[in-house]
């Protein structure tokens, strides 16, 4: 009985001690392990205005029990762009080693675009991290600044209804001595434009000589809208008047009253004539 007792107690013992082993062996076996922080460090919570930089400080810190090697960091911005990154500011030694319990600071920014306030969605910067001893464990963290879409520049848009086309007469005479241009047509309202054409075409300068028997079209803009109707005008150019007149008899006496003439042609104007021929306005 004695011997199975020393036995036992001994098997006990052994059991234990395989455990304490096996514990100890886990407990102090090689661990990996990155503590990765993305800060924006100019208190930008949210942001409303383009041109607001954002300022990024991304830290890492070595809370495994082995150094870190090949270190490989990449920042990816709002616009999914690659940030470039200033650093490593190294805590303990500059060795490129991230030993353990050091810090390496990495500094960047990024500012905000007018797209990025349109959009209005969140400005996510993504930080990752690997090394040779962590293998394919990927560390990463997340910065977000909102957008305030109740900050947005309010607008006010005007839609403004169709613009009439200007008044004026239908047709407008010209004498071709007159040389008459695009600067004598008349039209009321804002803006006058002259065309040849009923829409479209383009506008025609103050200076162009008018053709006899065109019709001009006249539009009228106003804040900014170009009446889409046009008003027609029909130009006449006269050319020169060969005017003439005659009386009812061929002789009258000297003592008669002065005859009145039957004048041709268009009213007014003055008539001339050879030497020692007296003539009397009106008559």
């Amino acid at each position: 009985m004695s011997r199975n007792n020393t036995y036992n107690k001994r098997t006990n013992y052994l059991k234990k001690l395989i455990l304490l082993l096996v514990f100890a062996f886990f407990a102090f076996s090689a661990s990996a392990q990155i503590i990765i922080t993305n800060v924006e460090t100019s208190g930008n919570t949210g942001v409303s205005e383009p041109s607001t930089v954002l300022n990024y400080t991304i830290t890492l810190r070595n809370v495994g029990n082995q150094d870190l090697t090949a270190i490989a960091i990449s920042d990816i911005l709002p616009d999914a762009s690659t940030a470039t990154l200033t650093g490593p500011v190294e805590s303990i030694s500059t060795n490129g080693v991230l030993n353990i319990g050091e810090t390496w600071t990495y500094t960047t920014s990024y500012t905000v675009t007018a797209g990025n306030i349109t959009a209005g969605t969140d400005l996510v910067s993504t930080a990752s991290v690997t090394s040779a001893e962590t293998g394919a464990t990927v560390f990463s963290a997340v910065e977000t600044v909102r957008v305030y879409e109740d900050d947005f520049d309010e607008v006010t848009i005007t839609i403004i209804n169709n613009v009439a086309a200007p008044t004026g007469s239908a047709t407008q005479d010209f004498c071709v001595t007159d040389s008459p241009t695009v600067a004598g047509l008349v039209a009321t309202g804002t803006a006058i434009q002259w065309y040849t054409n009923a829409t479209g075409g383009t506008a025609l300068t103050s200076t162009a000589a008018l053709v006899d028997g065109t019709t001009y079209y006249a539009s009228q803009t106003l804040s900014g809208c170009e009446s889409e109707a046009r008003l027609a005008k029909a130009v006449t150019i006269n050319a020169l008047d060969d005017a003439s007149f005659s009386y009812s008899a061929a002789a009258y006496c000297v003592d008669d009253s002065d005859p009145t003439p039957t004048i041709t042609g268009l009213a007014g104007g003055t008539f001339s004539s050879t030497v020692g021929l007296s003539i009397t306005a009106g008559t």
